[in-house]
């Protein structure tokens, strides 16, 4: 009977491990569909999850699609980057994640006026990278960064085609990273284990009897 008091809580371990192993919280997801009422407007600085970092300075991005300048029709509302301004907007989450482990997915789109390969930069704590799109180009970019410190997520444009000609953002998602599961050999050692330590238990407790 002792085996059996003692193997509950041993199940009770496992199943904990597995409740907080393998599981992701989406922290930011966004597809601008609800913005300004669902309006596209140029020049849009009322991002709910965004500001525009160098508004200071003349930058500015333009809420288009849904009917109004939409260069990717079914895809709702998204965002140029390249505002219609005299500099692109660079688009700075409001959100500051703490250190941790991220994934970060990106779908953007390239610019829908100029022929040529024009770029989106990103920048997220230590981590930064550049990904090349060319007209009418669409891509899902999907990275795993690990803070070492809080930052904000900001997504900008290289601007090669002048300030109001920029690439698309169509959506963005920041989620943590799974937690670890422990694998089935790891399982095996440790339900190993904690069964030894129990049997030793209940030979230990029907020795003092």
């Amino acid at each position: 009977m002792r085996v059996c008091k003692l193997t509950a809580p041993i199940v009770a371990i496992l199943s904990f491990l597995y409740s907080v192993g393998g599981h992701a919280a989406i922290l930011l997801n966004d597809n601008f569909d609800t913005e300004n009422g669902s309006v596209g407007q140029l020049n849009y600085f009322g991002f709910a999850n965004f500001n525009i970092a160098n508004a200071g300075s003349g930058g500015a991005s333009d809420l288009i699609g849904n009917g109004f300048f939409d260069f990717y029709p079914g895809n709702g509302l998204y965002v140029d980057i390249c505002g219609s301004a005299s500099t692109c907007g660079v688009l700075a989450t409001k959100q500051t994640f703490g250190a941790g482990s991220y994934i970060v997915t990106l779908n953007i789109a390239g610019n829908a006026r100029f022929v040529g390969t024009d770029a989106v930069d990103v920048s997220f704590g230590s981590f930064s990278a550049n990904f090349p799109l060319t007209e009418f180009q669409m891509a899902t970019e999907v990275e795993n960064v690990t803070l070492t410190a809080p930052a904000q997520l900001t997504i900008s444009d290289q601007g090669l085609f002048g300030p109001d000609i920029g690439d698309i953002l169509l959506s963005v998602e920041v989620q943590t990273a799974a937690a670890a599961v422990p694998e089935p050999a790891s399982l095996v050692l440790l339900v190993g284990g904690l069964l030894g330590f129990a049997a030793f238990g209940h030979r230990t407790a029907r020795g003092r009897i």
